[in-house]
C-alpha cells in the first residue's frame, strides 16, 4: 500500500462526518443546492480519507471504507435526492403525528431512527422479505439467545482468522502478493468459502452485540430480526441475494434503479424495469465498494465487475427457470438441491474477483477480533507446535 496515516480516530472521525448530516437535511429538506453542496463535502471527505488513512488491516479496512463512505454516500443520495421521507408519508408505526408536523428536536430524531434503519424495520417502507423473528417471552430471553448467538459467531470468526493466520499466502507470504489461484482449485474454493463465513459471522456478531444493548436502552426485540435469512433458501442465486444476504443496501440500491426506470421512461411492472432495476441495484453495490478499492489501493471499480456477473447470472437463472415451468416442472427437493449446487458454484467462481483486492495489499490478512481463544486453547491444549499442516506450494503459471 502507498504511505498511509495510521489513524483510526481521524478515520471513524470522517465516517462520522459522513453520517451526522444526513438527519439534518431529511429533517429541515433544505433547497436543491444546500443540498447539492453538503452532499459534495461528503463526497470530498470520504474520497480524502481513502486516499489518506488506514486501520492497519486490509479486510477490515476494504470492509470500513465500503461502509463507512460508500454505504454513507449512497445512503445520502437516497435522501437528498432520490426520496423525500419528509413530505412523502414515511412513518413509524409509533409515530402519531406527521414527521413534517413535530418540532425540530422531535424532527431530528426521527430521521435519525430512519437513517440508522437500514431495512426500515417498524416503517412503512420496511423492505420485503425481512427474516423470520423467533418469538421471544422478554427482553432477557432475547438478550440471553443474542449473547449466545455472538459467542458461536465469534467463534466462527476465530476459526476463519486461524485458518488466515496459517495460510501462506494470506500470512507470512502476503507481501509476495500470491493470487488466490495460486494453492488449486481446491484451496481457491476453501479460501472464498472461508472468507465468506468470515464476513457472515463477523457481521452477525456485531449485529448481535448491538441488538442486546439497543434492547437494554429501551428498543423493543422484535426492531432486530436476524441480519442474514434463512441458508435453506440459497436454492435460487436470486434469492441468495435478495433474501439471505444481509440486505443493508436494500433502501438505496431500490430507489436508485425506480430512479433510472423513471428516467428512461420505462413502464413500472414490466420485464425491462425489472431487469433495469436488478443491474442498477448491483451497479449500486459494486459502486459502493469502489470506496474499499481505492482504501486498500486496488484499482477503483474492481469490485464492480463481481456484482455485474451476478446480474446477468440471474437472468439467466429466470430464463432457465421460465423454460422448466412451460415446461411442466414444479419445485421440489431435487430441483432445490441443484438450484443449491449453481447458486454455489456461481458464488464460488466470482467471489475471488471480490477477495483477490485484500490479497493484493501485501498485507496479512487476520480476523479483526482482539484476541483469539482458538489460538489460546489450542496452546492450552499442549498441541501448539505438534501438528504441522502441509499447505501446497503455491505457484503461479
Amino acid at each position: 500500500m502507498t504511505d498511509r496515516i495510521h489513524d483510526p480516530s481521524s478515520f471513524f472521525a470522517s465516517a462520522l462526518c459522513m453520517l451526522v448530516p444526513i438527519p439534518f437535511v431529511v429533517a429541515t429538506r433544505p433547497p436543491l443546492a444546500v443540498r447539492i453542496l453538503v452532499f459534495a463535502a461528503q463526497l470530498y471527505i470520504s474520497i480524502r480519507a481513502v486516499t489518506t488513512l488506514t486501520l492497519g488491516n486490509p479486510a477490515i479496512d476494504y470492509q470500513g471504507a465500503s461502509i463507512g463512505f460508500g454505504w454513507s454516500a449512497f445512503t445520502a443520495l437516497h435522501f437528498y435526492f432520490l426520496v423525500d421521507p419528509l413530505h412523502d408519508g414515511t412513518r413509524h408505526r409509533e409515530d402519531m403525528q406527521l414527521a413534517k408536523d413535530k418540532p425540530f428536536g422531535k424532527r431530528l430524531w426521527w430521521a435519525t431512527c430512519l437513517l440508522f434503519s437500514n431495512r426500515g424495520i417498524g416503517w412503512t417502507t420496511a423492505i420485503p422479505h425481512l427474516p423470520q423473528m423467533p418469538h421471544y417471552r422478554s427482553g432477557k430471553e432475547f438478550a440471553l439467545a443474542r449473547l449466545r448467538d455472538a459467542v458461536f459467531f465469534f467463534f466462527v470468526t476465530d476459526l476463519a482468522g486461524t485458518y488466515f493466520a496459517q495460510n501462506p499466502i494470506t500470512s507470512y507470504r502476503a507481501g509476495e502478493r500470491l493470487p488466490i489461484s495460486s494453492q488449486g482449485l481446491l484451496f481457491q474454493c476453501i479460501t472464498v468459502a472461508i472468507t465468506v463465513c468470515h464476513f457472515w459471522a463477523n457481521s452477525q456478531m456485531s449485529y448481535s452485540i448491538i441488538s442486546v444493548i439497543a434492547v437494554a436502552c429501551g428498543s423493543e426485540p422484535r426492531d432486530w430480526p436476524p441480519m442474514w435469512g434463512d441458508l435453506l433458501e440459497t436454492y435460487t442465486l436470486r434469492k441468495v441475494w435478495g433474501r439471505v444476504w444481509h440486505q443493508l443496501m436494500r433502501r438505496y440500491v431500490a430507489s436508485t434503479g425506480k430512479a433510472v426506470v423513471h428516467l428512461l421512461g420505462v413502464q413500472r411492472g414490466t420485464n425491462a424495469s425489472s431487469y433495469i432495476q436488478l443491474y442498477v441495484g448491483f451497479l449500486a453495490s459494486g459502486l459502493t465498494h469502489t470506496w474499499g478499492d481505492r482504501q486498500i489501493d486496488v484499482t477503483v471499480g474492481d469490485s464492480v465487475p463481481f456484482f455485474m456477473l451476478q446480474a446477468i447470472a440471474i437472468t439467466f437463472e429466470d430464463g432457465v427457470i421460465a423454460l422448466a415451468k412451460k415446461a411442466g416442472m414444479k419445485e421440489n427437493a431435487a430441483t432445490w438441491a441443484v438450484g443449491r449446487l449453481w447458486a454455489a458454484t456461481v458464488l464460488l467462481a466470482t467471489l475471488p474477483m471480490l477477495v483477490r483486492p485484500a490479497l493484493a495489499t501485501g498485507q496479512p490478512v487476520d480476523s479483526g477480533l482482539p484476541f483469539s481463544a482458538v489460538a489460546a486453547l489450542w496452546s492450552a491444549a499442549g498441541l501448539e507446535g505438534k501438528i504441522d499442516f502441509q499447505w501446497p506450494e503455491p505457484s503461479v503459471l
